[in-house]
């Protein structure tokens, strides 16, 4: 009889310890579930940024660095290009760079109410700088890919400017180096990643 009531005790003491085990992996899910929070699409950030600044999205990235998912937007609007990072859990836009830039329409026009007096005019008016989203289109008629990096870089030695950028696509990388008065490819390196 001793034995049979040990039996049944262990027995019961197995049954209830998996109950117990199922019930807490259950409850434990669950609760990951509530304290999760979703994590907002890609229009909604967009909404937000816009929001915050005023303008067009010209570039827009996912990104989950330091375990923190966040959007990544650059916008344009007539004086500026802005950085604007919104939280995917919490929608917080957060304003990352700020840089000032003169539209190339907005020049045109200075330059064409302008007279031209002298040579020295005429010469300024053709060294107006391109955008940085037009720098975008004309590289990317020679790469694909997400944009990585927009750099605008000066010479000193020839007084020249180009906007270097970076697109990745999958496992292959581009770097394109753009005349920034002219919109011309002066350069297209593709490299594949291991």
């Amino acid at each position: 009889m001793k034995k049979l009531f040990i039996g049944l005790t262990i027995s019961a003491a197995v049954f209830g310890g998996f109950a117990l085990a199922q019930s807490m992996t259950t409850g434990s899910a669950a609760n990951q579930e509530k304290t999760s929070p979703k994590l907002m699409t890609e229009q909604e950030a967009k909404d937000i940024a816009l929001k915050e600044v005023n303008g067009t999205i010209i570039e827009a990235e996912y990104d989950h660095d330091d375990n923190r998912p966040h959007y990544e937007f650059e916008i344009q609007s007539n004086k500026e290009e802005v950085n604007v990072e919104v939280d995917a859990k919490t929608g917080k836009a957060t304003i990352t760079e700020r840089e000032t830039v003169q539209a190339a329409a907005v020049k045109e026009e200075k330059a064409n109410a302008a007279p031209k007096t002298n040579k020295a005019n005429a010469a300024a008016a053709k060294k107006a700088v391109i955008t940085k989203a037009e720098a975008i289109k004309s590289a990317k008629t020679v790469a694909k890919g997400t944009v990585t990096k927009v750099e605008l870089d000066h010479d000193d030695d020839d007084q020249t400017q180009v906007y270097e950028l970076e697109f990745k696509d999958g496992n292959v990388e581009y770097d394109v180096e753009v005349d920034a008065y002219t919109g011309k490819i002066l350069k297209v390196e593709q490299d594949l990643e291991d």
